[in-house]
């Protein structure tokens, strides 16, 4: 019994080992950060808190990771940016909220990239641009936004 839980836990592609691995290399470089395991222990949501300039206004940032999948998305939690002066649509985000933050069909993610060297500072740069948004009208952060087509991607059927 003991020989089997010790490969269980050397098991590097074990994905709650792995969650735990990246929980670790936060808790490193963010303050405040928090956890849950849910449904099964299948899924883990990670808090913790971004300021991306000295003058921003502190956001709550949510982790939210499908073990199974081995998917991570980024949501806001507050301040509720949704809810702008303007009553604009929010640019770079999905249709769940979460944030977009890379192009997947581009690989520039892997789930096992560490995530506070990745989507830490994506999430942080991503909050920068949607401040300078909320002042000036224009996303000047680049990408593309979820649902458009890659100007050089050739969608040609054929």
């Amino acid at each position: 019994m003991a020989n089997k839980f010790l490969r269980f836990i050397k098991n590097k592609s074990n994905p709650s080992i792995d969650v735990m691995k990246q929980l670790a290399k936060i808790k490193k470089t963010q303050n405040r950060v928090d956890y849950s395991f849910s449904k099964g222990n299948a899924h883990v949501d990670i808090f913790f808190y971004l300021k991306p300039t000295e003058q921003s206004v502190e956001y709550k940032i949510k982790l939210s990771v499908d073990l199974r999948k081995q998917k991570v998305k980024a949501f806001v939690v507050e301040p509720d940016i949704f809810k702008n002066h303007k009553n604009d649509n929010l640019p770079h985000v999905y249709a769940d909220r979460s944030l977009c933050l890379y192009y997947p069909t581009y690989n520039e993610f892997d789930y096992k990239d560490s995530w506070s060297k990745t989507l830490i500072p994506w999430i942080s740069l991503w909050l920068y641009y949607y401040e300078l948004w909320e002042m000036t009208g224009t996303w000047i952060g680049g990408g593309i936004h979820p649902g458009q087509v890659p100007q050089n991607i050739n969608v040609s059927k054929g």
